[in-house]
């Protein structure tokens, strides 16, 4: 089976990313339909576990205290290559960046992981996307998102999550 380990947004952005997906989709055939069995988030690692989920879960938990601020910046909308995929893009920051490593490196020995992509939020997959074009031009992308936590969970289809093992909140410096 294999696992994603993902930054989750709080309930405000999480219905961002949902709405956005919907409006894409609207009168053509999607691949990707944000609901309950598929989650929006941001991939920071997939694939197999080498040892029990529970050693995962202490990278996990050993690691976050690396990612101490909830506030992403985006940056641009993207299409992959072939037109099938829109992302939104994540501006690097030390930050974002020292923990994906971190947690990427201290995961080599319990994970075996597929190759690291961008830092992106999917928002859209199907054969029609480039239908949609005007649309998605036209699109208001948040300027932000506020991430809630880490969680491990089972890939789906196409990349998604599709269920939440364990959730890891994030703990800020603010008092």
């Amino acid at each position: 089976m294999k696992y994603r380990i993902v930054l989750l947004f709080d309930n405000s952005d999480k219905q961002k990313i949902i709405d956005l997906n919907k409006q894409i989709n609207q009168g053509i055939n999607p691949d990707i339909i944000f609901n309950s069995t598929c989650i929006p988030h941001i991939t920071l690692a997939s694939g197999y576990l080498k040892h029990d989920i529970e050693t995962v879960n202490n990278v996990i938990q050993n690691s976050i205290y690396l990612l101490t601020t909830p506030i992403l910046e985006t940056t641009t909308l993207e299409y992959s290559d072939d037109g099938e995929w829109l992302f939104i893009n994540v501006a690097k920051t030390n930050d974002l960046e020292n923990f994906i490593v971190n947690l990427r490196q201290n995961l080599t020995s319990c994970f075996d992981m597929s190759e690291r992509r961008k830092t992106h939020i999917t928002i859209a997959k199907s054969k029609c996307l480039q239908n949609r074009n005007n649309l998605i031009k036209n699109l208001q992308i948040p300027k932000e998102i506020n991430v809630s936590g880490v969680a491990i969970g089972v890939s789906g289809e196409y990349g998604t999550l599709v269920n939440i093992e364990k959730f890891f909140k994030i703990k800020t410096n603010k008092k």
